[in-house]
C-alpha cells in the first residue's frame, strides 16, 4: 500500500470547542434515536455500559460526577508510573464487524493531570477482507497541548508508517477529536477544524475495526501517574 507524501502544513487549532454540543442542562448526550452505530456518555453510572471489553493493565479506570462535558458523569482514565515505554495501559474496546466502506468515530478529550510525553489515548484497528490490517494512533504528542496521530498500514509485507501533528492545547478544556476512514482516505478534525487527510491506494472492505480509548498504549516512560477524561463518545458505520 502507498501512502500519500504529506504537502500540507497543520493549522494551529484554537482553544474552543465545537462538533456535537453537550445537551442542555438535566440532558443525555446519547439518545434512544441516535443516529449513531455507537454512543457512550457514561451516564448511566456504568462504567463499561455498551463496550466489548475493559482492560486496567497499568492504571485504573473509574467514572467521575465533576468536570463532565455533559452531565453527570464522565470517565476518568489513570496510567499509572511506568519504568519503561511502550507498555499496554487501561482502555475500553469496542468491535465493530463488517463488512463496510467506512468509520467514523469521536471522542471528547481532555487532560487532568501533569503531562507525561506520549501516551496513545484512542487507538483504532482494521483487518481488511485481503488479510492486510491498519492502525491509528491518537497520541498526545512529545510536546504539551499537542496531538500525533499515526497511520500504519500493513498488508503482509513491510509496514508503512504516514503521521501528522496539530496543537490541541492543554489544560482543563474538552477538544472534540472527530476521526473518519474510508477505502481511500483517513480525516480528522479538532473541534470541527479539518488537521490535514491522508489519501492512499483503495484498500478492500473493512471485515472489522476495534476502537480503544483510554492509555491503551503506554509510549513513553511514566515518572508519575498521568490522567485523563474522556465523554461523549461516538461511532458510525456508513455500509
Amino acid at each position: 500500500m502507498q501512502v500519500a507524501p504529506d504537502t500540507t502544513t497543520d493549522p494551529v487549532v484554537p482553544p474552543r470547542e465545537s462538533g456535537p454540543p453537550p445537551p442542555p442542562d438535566g440532558g443525555r448526550f446519547c439518545t434512544p434515536d441516535a443516529a449513531q452505530t455507537f454512543c457512550a456518555d457514561f451516564d448511566d453510572g456504568i462504567l463499561a455500559q455498551g463496550w466489548d471489553d475493559v482492560g486496567t493493565p497499568r492504571g485504573a479506570l473509574a467514572l467521575v460526577d465533576s468536570g463532565a462535558r455533559s452531565d453527570p458523569f464522565a470517565l476518568e482514565v489513570l496510567a499509572a508510573e511506568t519504568d519503561s515505554g511502550y507498555r499496554d495501559g487501561p482502555y475500553l474496546r469496542k468491535a465493530f464487524p463488517g463488512p463496510f466502506e467506512e468509520l467514523s468515530c469521536s471522542i471528547a478529550f481532555r487532560h487532568s493531570g501533569p503531562f507525561q510525553g506520549q501516551k496513545t489515548y484512542a487507538l483504532l484497528s482494521f483487518a481488511l477482507l485481503d488479510g492486510a490490517e491498519i492502525t491509528i494512533h491518537l497520541t498526545t504528542a512529545p510536546v504539551e497541548g499537542g496531538l500525533l496521530w499515526i497511520f500504519e498500514p500493513y498488508d503482509g509485507g513491510a509496514r508503512t508508517v504516514d503521521s501528522r501533528r496539530t496543537t490541541v492545547g492543554s489544560g482543563t478544556t474538552f477538544r472534540r477529536i472527530d476521526l473518519k476512514f474510508t477505502r481511500t482516505s483517513l480525516a480528522l478534525s479538532v473541534d470541527g477544524v479539518p488537521v490535514s487527510p491522508l489519501a492512499y491506494d483503495q484498500v478492500s472492505p473493512i471485515t472489522q475495526a476495534r476502537f480503544a480509548i483510554g492509555a491503551p498504549i503506554i509510549d513513553h516512560i511514566n515518572v508519575q501517574p498521568w490522567r485523563a477524561v474522556f465523554d461523549d463518545v461516538t461511532c458510525t458505520i456508513a455500509p
